[in-house]
């Protein structure tokens, strides 16, 4: 039940087959749809949604009383350079951290917790650089952990995982 679709902006270049077939299910649902712009905010009771960068990629933090969640997992290291040079406020209890992270970017958000998307093939596991460039933070993979769930009051954090 959607009510609201925040999307990134429409590809520069030809639309793929699923990108139309995308643009047909929400004019079908009749479901409205905004284009994700940086520092776009939408509430929801106690919880806010920030669009903390938009060009290329969606890169989104979720507020929660005192906590924050930041949603990097398709930041370049280029976004994430200029992000981290932008001397906006990046600190965040927890990163969905990208493949590839850039040092001072990830200084900047400082996170506890990492969530690492990680598929099946050799070609998706982590970088033994990046393992340890999140080794500060609690790191939880999901091809270790399965579906990770974070959990939070606004003023702890509790994580499920599904292994």
């Amino acid at each position: 039940d959607v009510k609201q679709i925040i999307e990134p902006p429409a590809p520069t270049a030809r639309p793929s087959a699923a990108y139309q077939k995308w643009r047909e299910l929400i004019a079908e649902k009749n479901v409205p749809a905004i284009i994700a712009q940086a520092g776009l905010q939408i509430e929801i009771g106690e919880v806010r949604l920030e669009i903390v960068e938009a060009k290329t990629n969606v890169i989104a933090r979720v507020r929660a009383g005192n906590l924050a969640l930041l949603f990097a997992d398709s930041a370049t290291t280029q976004e994430q350079s200029a992000l981290a040079a932008s001397g906006e406020s990046l600190a965040s209890a927890v990163l969905v951290a990208p493949n590839k992270i850039e040092p001072k970017f990830l200084d900047a958000v400082n996170p506890q917790i990492a969530v690492l998307f990680v598929g099946d093939s050799a070609r998706d596991k982590p970088s033994a650089d990046l393992l340890r460039a999140l080794s500060s933070a609690l790191l939880l993979r999901t091809d270790e952990r399965g579906a990770v769930e974070v959990i939070t009051d606004g003023v702890s954090l509790q994580i499920a995982t599904a292994r």
